[in-house]
């Protein structure tokens, strides 16, 4: 999806502007070079917003069936990576328009009737979310199934339980695993609140204050298997309420995973010796080749420090914008996207690291006081 170069070309809104927008502008005001990623949530919005158009009388059969195909080729292309973008796109929206126009005609212009860019990137972001959730948990899942796969393997070992890094109470290897199997419960709930909290259809808002067109919100809303459609126009385009607390939950997950980090980080040292990480999860080094440094659990570690910050980043900046919608909500999907593969990758690497574990059974006892 890279981008093409092009003569610049007149914005959508430039109407009444006798000016240009300043290159300096442009680098500060585009946004599909993060935006981008929303573009299946993009165009499976717009095939659904077709449909609501077509039963609101804007578009007829045919030239729904035209608007379909059109959108469902852009989708096409744009999964196997076709560039299809230039550089005057401001956004991933006014990329997929000017895209769909160029190969239908004129019938392409007809998809923005009764929708704007507001409602559009909330209703956007919210399928977004509510994907990203699924996925989540079936990761969530994988970990837990590595987990119990290790503790049923260890099931007998014994392990020094600490508190306050002082060895207090023996546990068993399996109650310590089966302890963070149960943690991650917790973070698959929060996430399944935050699918149900992001579970509500803002299109048909329009900027700020709904369509003049009879809208056919809740039959839109069932094609894109929302539950239900936003009760205020306002608060749909204005609030990242569900946002928040998807970065909130990321939070939790991040700091649950660098807890456990912590604790192989220094049960992988030589002077505990409880385990052993694979050796494609650990690195050496150049000047001292008896190291076999824990750098994923390190690297998972130092992760939840930027789960932090993104979650805090998009806290300030929803705390200070005012309603309705204003561009700092720009600002919400890079700490969206960045959290969630983050940690995304972060707890594929803890199951792979969990499923490659060695217990130091010997060296374990020698140590229990």
């Amino acid at each position: 999806m890279q981008k093409k170069k092009q003569k610049p070309q007149a914005k959508m809104w430039q109407g009444r502007f006798s000016k240009s927008m300043a290159e300096s502008m442009e680098r500060l005001s585009f946004s599909l070079h993060f935006d981008k990623k929303l573009y299946q949530q993009d165009i499976a919005g717009s095939l659904a917003h077709a449909e609501g158009l077509h039963i609101a009388g804007v578009l007829n059969a045919a030239e729904l069936k035209k608007m379909r195909s059109g959108l469902e080729g852009i989708l096409a292309d744009l999964n196997t990576h076709k560039p299809l973008f230039l550089d005057s796109d401001e956004d991933i929206h006014m990329g997929i328009e000017r895209v769909l126009t160029e190969r239908i005609g004129n019938l392409g212009k007809k998809l923005h009737t009764g929708r704007s860019r507001n409602d559009q990137v909330a209703t956007d972001t919210r399928l977004y979310v509510r994907d990203k959730c699924k996925i989540l948990i079936d990761n969530i899942r994988g970990l837990q199934l590595s987990l119990l796969t290790k503790a049923k393997e260890y099931r007998e070992t014994i392990l020094p339980g600490y508190t306050h890094v002082q060895q207090a109470q023996p546990i068993l290897a399996a109650h310590y695993l089966l302890s963070f199997f149960w943690a991650l419960e917790r973070d698959i709930s929060r996430l399944q609140a935050v699918s149900q909290r992001s579970d509500e259809m803002p299109l048909g808002s329009g900027a700020l204050a709904g369509s003049a067109f009879p809208y056919p919100r809740k039959q839109v809303a069932k094609l894109l298997g929302f539950s239900s459609i936003s009760k205020n126009s306002i608060d749909a385009t204005a609030q990242r309420d569900f946002a928040l607390e998807y970065l909130n939950a990321l939070c939790c997950i991040g700091s649950l995973l660098s807890r456990y980090a912590e604790d192989f980080v220094i049960w992988n040292s030589a002077e505990y010796g409880f385990i052993r990480l694979g050796d494609e999860f650990t690195s050496g080094s150049s000047m001292m080749p008896q190291k076999r440094n824990p750098d994923s659990m390190e690297l998972i570690r130092g992760k939840s420090a930027r789960l932090l910050g993104n979650y805090s980043r998009l806290f300030t900046l929803i705390k200070g914008t005012p309603m309705c919608y204003s561009r700092d909500l720009q600002e919400d999907k890079e700490p969206i996207f960045d959290s969630t593969e983050t940690v995304n990758i972060c707890l594929e690497v803890m199951s792979n690291c969990i499923s490659g574990l060695v217990f130091n059974e010997s060296n374990i006892l020698n140590r229990m006081q």
